[in-house]
């Protein structure tokens, strides 16, 4: 966070927006939304916390620690935090990989029109798109130029969704896969 400065409060802004709206905005580029499916039992569960005297009662109930603390209040509040948590991590995590999925998904398109504009289909083949990684096959002979065109469509991909920091590719020519 120190390095950072600005990425708690992004984080509590990401947060907020998902607990309020029951989905994890991905981008502004896209609009796409990784939408919460036990969103309604969250929103139930905080109806009944929220109501008044609640955490009166269970701080009351937990002090003696009775079967109605043990039965009905713990597991409402244990499930509250747990749905809390988890729709929070989400909301940490799905726009940073799903931002890197839409960049490689772009990149691709990208490729595959140079590909098709260049007469090379069959030629250079997409063999397999893992995570952030675009794997080809070409002849060894065009194999240089055609790295430096990839990692030129990564990059362009990179600068619609990443405005203020570019962000670059590394390109690596191999007889394999090598990550």
């Amino acid at each position: 966070m120190k390095a950072f400065p600005g990425i708690a409060s992004y984080f509590k802004k990401m947060s907020d927006e998902a607990l309020k709206n029951g989905y994890v905005l991905i981008n502004e580029v896209t609009n796409r939304k990784s939408y919460v499916d036990f969103y309604p039992e969250y929103k139930r569960i905080k109806t009944i916390i929220s109501e008044d005297g609640f955490w009166d009662t269970y701080r009351k109930e937990k002090d003696l620690n009775s079967s109605k603390f043990i039965n009905e209040l713990k597991p409402v509040v244990r499930d509250y935090f747990k749905y809390q948590g988890m729709i929070q991590r989400r909301s940490y995590n799905f726009p940073v990989q799903g931002s890197g999925a839409d960049i490689t998904k772009l990149a691709t398109c990208y490729m595959f029109d140079y590909i098709i504009e260049n007469n090379l289909f069959n030629t250079v083949k997409i063999v397999n798109v893992v995570h952030d990684e675009i794997l080809l096959e070409c002849p060894e002979d065009i194999s240089e130029s055609i790295s430096l065109k990839l990692q030129e469509f990564m990059i362009k991909s990179g600068s619609k969704f990443f405005k203020r920091v570019p962000l670059n590719a590394f390109p690596e020519i191999a007889d394999y896969w090598i990550h």
